[in-house]
């Protein structure tokens, strides 16, 4: 018989942030049980707003420690 590798889980960016903060959070520890010891992948786009912050398409609503209107421009 061949060992399977445990399949990945796609995890988007509210539940890693969930996952990565250090303050108590019972829906993270659902997450936890659910995801287990199972690989974790994460879109390009999930990185980048956990990098960078995240914008409204408009650029008007922006969320991040140092960001502010001229750092858009």
């Amino acid at each position: 018989m061949i060992d399977a590798r445990p399949a990945g889980v796609v995890v988007d960016t509210m539940v890693i942030s969930w996952l990565l903060d250090d303050r108590p959070n019972p829906v993270a520890d659902r997450y936890r049980v659910l995801i287990d010891t199972r690989p974790v992948l994460l879109a390009f786009q999930t990185v980048m707003e956990l990098r960078y912050g995240h914008c409204a398409l408009d650029g008007a609503s922006c969320v991040a420690a140092d960001w502010n209107d001229a750092s858009l421009s």
